[in-house]
């Protein structure tokens, strides 16, 4: 296969669920795929170069790793780009390893590229699977635990809180969300839906504490059906129907000192 030269992946916008399965069970998630926020690597010809912007992403020793775990040349000229800030909760640092896997080495399937980031990082999100369907991953193994249907449709505004907080591969301090896993595979309404990711937030933004947030007193002052944050890091949306939301959220988001501000729907049979 011939070896692309510019690709972009999409990130995610925090988690709609994201916490233990049982007191002492896996770590496991449900990302929210971003459209809107992606990492995009270019490589041209050229002397061995590798440029990150506007903030580093990756090390120059985890990019090394992934040359190696792919048995790469060190050649050609690399521009790694991001929408999102790093450490924001949308997966800059998996996105950027999934675009160099894919660009080094195009033959490897995504349970592949899960792995090799699951070996560079510790921790890792879904990103290198298609989001066409719902993934319960185990972000401390890489491994799919189950698979759901397509979701309710709906629309997401919010952007990122002035705090960043980088995944720690060993931080196992989420709360338990066994039944809150057990009633997703049952969702029919996106009412059911923001019930449920404002529940796994609420509980996990009580135990992490991070200081004031201000995402539930804007739910509060809304007609949001409810939220979704990233549990480790900076991101916070709204949830709403595709076509409902007040013609001031922004200016609010904006007074309360979010920045990156997103607009995107999703799910629906597509």
């Amino acid at each position: 296969m011939q070896t692309p030269c510019d690709i972009s992946i999409a990130g995610h916008f925090g988690e709609f669920l994201q916490g233990q399965m049982g007191p002492t069970g896996d770590v496991v998630l449900i990302s929210l795929p971003c459209p809107n926020l992606r990492v995009h690597l270019s490589r041209r010809a050229g002397e061995f170069a590798i440029m990150q912007s506007p903030q580093q992403i990756l090390s120059a020793d985890q990019i090394g790793t992934l040359f190696e775990q792919c048995n790469a040349k060190y050649d050609g000229h690399f521009q790694l780009s991001h929408d999102m800030p790093a450490g924001g909760g949308a997966g800059a640092s998996t996105a950027a390893r999934v675009a160099f896997l894919r660009m080094l080495a195009p033959d490897l399937t995504p349970e592949e590229i899960a792995s090799a980031c699951f070996q560079s990082e510790g921790a890792v999100d879904p990103l290198m699977f298609p989001n066409t369907r719902q993934y319960l991953w185990a972000s401390r193994k890489g491994l799919v635990k189950d698979t759901f249907g397509p979701l309710p449709r709906g629309r997401i505004i919010g952007g990122f809180v002035p705090h960043s907080e980088h995944t720690d591969a060993s931080d196992n301090n989420f709360a338990d969300i066994s039944d809150l896993v057990t009633k997703w595979a049952e969702i029919k309404t996106l009412d059911h839906l923001a019930n449920l990711s404002t529940i796994s937030a609420k509980r996990n933004l009580g135990l992490r504490q991070p200081g004031y947030d201000p995402s539930l007193d804007i739910l509060a002052k809304t007609d949001a059906l409810g939220i979704v944050i990233a549990h480790t890091g900076s991101a916070r949306g709204f949830i709403f129907h595709e076509d409902a939301a007040p013609t001031n959220i922004v200016d609010i988001l904006r007074d309360s000192n979010f920045t990156h501000i997103v607009d995107f729907t999703f799910g629906g049979a597509s």
